[in-house]
């Protein structure tokens, strides 16, 4: 028993019911000035409070009370202390002994500020989790999506950084979340960062956080940085090619070394963390560049994935359609479904906006119709039907003229042909203008071409 209580951190002193001194550990020498293990064994709390080494003495305000007592104790200790006297009763329900436990204040500060950093970021945790559905639907149907899904899913096994490539709208938050939920960390915090949607100012102090009076309108009490909200966990940096140039050594230290400073700082933090990265841009193209560092590049660039846009993956077009419009009936408590003419012309249209662009037309059209059959014949919401066509292209129903005198199949490629016959012809003849023009890449544009009139 005395091994155990001497191994006890902080001090142990225990009296009788008139005050005298029955145990100490050695801590209580070693906290206290000019005070000898002799003279403390035949001694009296009220003889040591009298001498100047306690003051005050919530042990003398046990005996008086009978009640459990904690306060600051001061006097000859080396440091402050705070203690707590507990009373300890006999059989008879009568005070028998009061027992003190001690703990510096540097020491109760520091565990203090430990429990407040963990509220803080439980806190901001949570605020981050909320934003995260946790009813993702990953819709596959095509070769390639589901190949891609395949991939990812033995790449989350390890804890290597992933770059997931791809045109704004294409999946890849949905990628990345599937990662996650795929990896050994899934059970841990998973904090999504869109690093465009920062301010280049403030984007140090929302990834490292800052200290206390770090800078003028920051909080009073610092703030956690999400690189250390994630640690143990799962970190997504969504447009990672938008990150300050400035930033980009502090996330290659981070990616190195897991190492974290917060401004205003002077401490070194050490995070755990998995980190998957996405991007719309040519990383490689923006370090010929020097806009985005080399070693930073080679760095994230462990296990590069590009997820191709919705226009090489046609088969997931309706599934993915048939997915938003039951999540919009399930919200709305309806049953809405797409005409066979809308599911046609959806799975024709090359969606430059990706599956972003198929869920808010979804949205769009089943908020503004007041049928149960969604149709597109008084709907204005897409560049196929060119009312929302601006620039040089007339704005015209190009598929009006063909739609309903030849075979489906038949009207979409004449339509096609229009469309790029007119786009080419009122850009002079340059592919790579009428390409800007219509919202698609110049390599796609030949393609196109190609196909319809054997370019």
């Amino acid at each position: 028993m005395e091994k155990i209580l001497e191994s006890y951190y902080g001090t142990i002193l225990a009296i009788d019911k008139d005050g005298k001194v029955v145990y100490f550990n050695s801590n209580v020498l070693i906290s206290t000035k000019d005070l000898t293990r002799e003279y403390l064994q035949e001694t009296t709390l009220y003889e040591l409070v009298k001498q100047g080494y306690y003051s005050p003495s919530p042990s003398l305000e046990v005996l008086r009370t009978k009640q459990q007592v904690t306060m600051q104790l001061g006097g000859r200790v080396m440091l402050p202390l705070i203690t707590t006297s507990v009373p300890i009763m006999d059989e008879d329900g009568e005070l028998e002994y009061v027992t003190a436990f001690s703990q510096d204040m540097a020491f109760v500060n520091d565990v203090i500020k430990k429990a407040d950093f963990e509220h803080l970021k439980s806190v901001q945790i949570m605020r981050y989790a909320n934003e995260i559905s946790d009813n993702m639907e990953y819709v596959a149907e095509s070769e390639k999506t589901k190949s891609i899904f395949c991939y990812l899913k033995n790449a989350a096994a390890s804890d290597s950084t992933i770059v997931l490539y791809g045109e704004s709208g294409t999946g890849k938050e949905v990628m990345a979340k599937y990662i996650y939920m795929n990896s050994k960390r899934k059970d841990e915090v998973y904090i999504p960062v869109n690093c465009a949607a920062f301010p280049p100012e403030l984007m140090e102090s929302e990834l490292f956080g800052y200290e206390k009076g770090s800078f003028t309108g920051a909080n009073r009490d610092g703030k956690i940085g999400l690189f250390q909200m994630a640690d143990g966990g799962t970190i997504f940096l969504d447009e990672v090619s938008e990150l300050p140039f400035s930033l980009q050594s502090k996330l290659l230290r981070v990616l190195e070394n897991g190492e974290v400073k917060r401004i205003g700082g002077n401490k070194i933090e050490t995070v755990n963390i998995r980190i998957i990265a996405a991007t719309n841009r040519d990383l490689l193209e923006m370090v010929n560049k020097k806009q985005f560092r080399e070693d930073l590049y080679y760095r994230l660039n462990v296990i590069p994935v590009t997820i191709p846009p919705i226009r090489e993956r046609r088969e997931d077009i309706l599934p993915l359609c048939y997915t938003f419009l039951n999540m919009y009936n399930q919200k709305n408590g309806q049953s809405k479904i797409l005409s066979m003419e809308t599911l046609k012309t959806f799975e024709a249209y090359d969606w430059p906006g990706n599956i972003r662009e198929i869920r808010n037309t979804i949205e769009r059209l089943y908020v503004t119709s007041s049928s149960d059959i969604l149709s597109l014949q008084n709907f204005s919401g897409m560049p196929l039907y060119a009312q929302d066509v601006q620039g040089p292209l007339e704005q015209t129903l190009l598929v009006k003229n063909v739609l309903f005198e030849m075979p489906y199949k038949e009207a979409i490629k004449e339509f096609e042909r229009q469309y790029c016959e007119k786009a080419l012809s009122q850009c002079d003849g340059n592919v790579s203008k009428a390409a800007k023009t219509i919202g698609i890449s110049r390599s796609d544009f030949y393609y196109k071409l190609k196909k319809i009139r054997k370019y």
